[in-house]
């Protein structure tokens, strides 16, 4: 900027006008190391030139007042984020779901909701109850029939069990009887007997549960059978004829007896 006198008034050295830079029409600015600049404009419409001050605060001094609002920056940004994300969620419309997590309306989700009301508290409650035997029933026949028995027979035994636990028991059971019977004791001179019982056992040959079928040698089914035949029924054709023959014979016999 620069700043020359006014030649053509005649007025005092002291009166000071303003020379426009002849690169740039605007208003030049005169900035001070301090906090704050000073803005110098000059007005066209009276003849004295008239010399107005603006004060603008610098960039710095911005910073400063902006940054006395927050304790930090992290703050700042927390709550420039937290107004975004308010605004954004104000727009948004809110998603209903069904148990397995499809997108309904939501008449749909209220009609359900009152539906699990009347489940648990009103007329619905037994048929819950009947629901959740058939369910029970439905697991109970996935095992099988074997494993179920089996089942039943452990449950069966553990009620036992914790009947007999007590010191007295008056009642008479044959199953506890021989339980204790078979049970060792030390220095019990009868355990010589019960280990020769379980030798013989160890050693005995395993037979079949199954009838083994006849046959001309009177060979027995091994213990590995399942029961099922699965020959050509020679040995069943052969029998049926010798009995048809010994029947015959006999006929014979009482026929030639009988004239006499």
């Amino acid at each position: 900027m620069s700043i020359c006198r006014n030649k053509h008034n005649d007025k005092s050295d002291s009166d000071m006008s303003i020379c426009r830079n002849t690169k740039n029409n605007k208003n030049e600015k005169k900035t001070h190391s301090g906090s704050s600049s000073y803005t110098i404009s000059t007005s066209r419409e009276s003849n004295n030139s008239d010399v107005k001050l603006t004060h603008k605060p610098s960039n710095k001094h911005e910073f400063i007042l902006r940054k006395g609002k927050y304790n930090s920056d992290e703050e700042e940004d927390k709550k420039s984020s937290y107004s975004k994300d308010s605004e954004s969620k104000k727009n948004q419309k809110t998603i209903y779901r069904d148990k397995s997590g499809k997108i309904i309306s939501r008449e749909k989700w209220i009609e359900e909701q009152k539906k699990e009301m009347k489940y648990k508290h009103g007329k619905y409650k037994d048929k819950k109850k009947k629901q959740e035997e058939e369910k029970k029933r439905k697991l109970e026949w996935d095992g099988g029939l074997v494993q179920k028995d089996i089942r039943q027979k452990n449950i069966e035994e553990n009620e036992k069990l914790i009947k007999k636990k007590n010191i007295i028991n008056y009642e008479f059971d044959s199953d506890y009887d021989i339980e204790l019977k078979m049970k060792k004791r030390k220095d019990d001179p009868m355990n010589i007997y019960l280990e020769a019982k379980e030798e013989n056992q160890e050693n005995k040959k395993l037979t079949c549960r199954y009838q083994s079928p006849y046959n001309r040698f009177n060979i027995q089914a091994g213990y590995r059978w399942d029961g099922v035949i699965r020959g050509n029924g020679f040995e069943e054709r052969r029998l049926e004829a010798q009995k048809m023959k010994e029947q015959e014979n006999k006929l014979t016999y009482i026929n030639n007896t009988a004239d006499l």
